[in-house]
């Protein structure tokens, strides 16, 4: 689907002329992945990771353009007598069938049709859920996630693969702890790629780790991406932070139409519209 009639490489060049940007109809974006979830065991548990962070700008899409967003949930802290958990919205994985344990973070994105791996523009990775032992979760991406904690240790995703566990992550979505013996493992944050899970049989409660996140290069300009500088882990029993999608361009530019689904404010702020998605998923028309 054509961004605009403007050619990328138009676009770099103004960008790079402080006389030009102004003519140039800029939408800048922040996306900031959910956290893990508390791990809910001895000593407390382990923190949940971080969300990792990305950050930059896409021509203003031709009027009627569809783009579909989806803000990361933070993962939840489940304790003893769980039968399996649901995965937090945006990827985030499952704890064990008994629990103790924090799922996963899921990933906050933006996409050009509908929510597919081939369709992401831009995606922001949940961190890993913490472990019953007291590990802490690794953070989302960054271009690799960071890797959990512990014996049993789920790894961070990368930019070709996800990471590696008790329950190896996927595209979009973390791993799910895969075994069931004591429960006690935190589970892999969703991404581009999603985090593996801890493991969760004694002796290696361990912690999940993060999924990785990306920018399409072809539409986004100045794109940057940082380590575990998304929305906060769950401390011991609590859930990690959702996470967050803010959207700003020119005022005089036209509303954009939001779906259900999505819960967001709209404000204004140096010239500049500026929505800011807390929680669900749909579409957005330009």
């Amino acid at each position: 689907m054509a961004i605009s009639n403007l050619s990328k490489s138009t676009l770099l060049n103004n960008l790079n002329k402080k006389s030009s940007i102004n003519s140039i109809d800029i939408v800048e974006f922040e996306l900031r992945g959910a956290g893990g979830g508390g791990g809910h065991g001895n000593g407390g548990g382990g923190t949940g990771g971080a969300g990792g962070l990305v950050t930059g700008q896409f021509l203003y899409p031709q009027k009627n353009t569809e783009y579909s967003i989806l803000v990361g949930q933070g993962g939840a802290s489940f304790g003893p007598g769980v039968t399996g958990s649901r995965g937090a919205l945006g990827g985030g994985g499952r704890v064990g069938l008994l629990g103790y344990g924090g799922e996963g973070g899921g990933f906050s994105g933006i996409f050009s049709d509908g929510i597919s791996f081939q369709s992401v523009i831009a995606i922001a990775a949940g961190g890993g859920g913490g472990g019953w032992l007291g590990f802490t979760g690794g953070a989302g991406g960054g271009t690799t996630g960071g890797n959990g904690a512990g014996g049993g240790q789920g790894l961070g995703a990368t930019q070709s693969s996800g990471g590696n566990g008790y329950g190896r992550g996927v595209r979009l979505a973390g791993g799910d702890c895969n075994s069931n013996d004591y429960g006690g493992g935190g589970s892999g944050g969703g991404g581009y790629w999603g985090g593996g899970a801890g493991g969760n049989g004694n002796p290696t409660d361990s912690s999940g780790g993060g999924g990785s996140s990306w920018w399409n290069s072809s539409i986004v300009s100045n794109g940057s991406t940082t380590l575990g500088s998304g929305a906060a882990g769950g401390t011991t029993t609590n859930s990690g932070s959702n996470g967050s999608i803010v959207i700003m361009y020119p005022q005089y530019m036209e509303d954009i139409f939001v779906t259900n689904g999505l819960v967001y404010t709209k404000s204004l702020s140096n010239n500049k519209k500026v929505y800011t998605f807390t929680s669900g998923a749909g579409e957005i028309r330009w």
